[in-house]
């Protein structure tokens, strides 16, 4: 088995107002490969381990016990996705819930945007430390389509211990809003 752990750090707001502050999400993942094809794609079972909310002095003490609440119903949560040959996930399954288990339903789908977004694509050449890459992606998330480039960093490379920075940057034309807890690319 395989861990991931990523810490999320997001800021969202309409260009030229002031944005809110979400405060850092730890997540942990126990991730497996279960199959692998002849084109390189492969499906990948996980089993988020823990969720933990950091302290942010800029986010609002209700955001965050929101999000603690939200965070510890996802612990134990399992599923699979898949990933295309350069690591670029293109499905995504949760187990449902056993009989009596409670688990926030948006927290909960946000995790297929989180896999998509901590996965990290591999680049079309070999790069070294500091090297950089960009993967453009049209998505539709919460119900808006979307534009998102995400920029790569490799900051550490020792055996099979990597640290990559992503910066992700997003942006909509003005639409109709569709239905939210949706999440595709368009």
């Amino acid at each position: 088995k395989v861990w991931s752990q990523v810490t999320m750090i997001a800021q969202m707001g309409v260009e030229g107002e002031q944005k809110t502050v979400t405060p850092p999400v730890v997540r942990t993942l126990a991730l497996e490969v279960q199959g692998a094809q002849p084109d390189g794609s492969t499906t990948v079972g996980f089993e988020v381990t823990s969720a933990v909310v950091l302290e942010d002095d800029e986010a609002k003490p209700s955001t965050r016990a929101k999000l603690v609440k939200a965070a510890s119903s996802i612990q134990g949560t399992k599923g699979t996705y898949q990933v295309d040959a350069q690591g670029v996930v293109t499905g995504f399954e949760m187990v449902k819930p056993a009989e009596g288990e409670s688990r926030d339903q948006r927290m909960a789908e946000s995790l297929g945007e989180f896999l998509a977004r901590s996965t990290v694509p591999v680049p079309s050449e070999a790069v070294g430390k500091g090297g950089t890459w960009t993967v453009q992606r049209r998505l539709i998330e919460g119900g808006i389509a979307m534009d998102q480039t995400s920029t790569y960093e490799l900051k550490k490379l020792d055996g099979s211990e990597i640290a990559v920075r992503v910066t992700v940057e997003k942006s909509a034309p003005v639409q109709e809003i569709g239905t939210p807890g949706t999440y595709n690319h368009y």
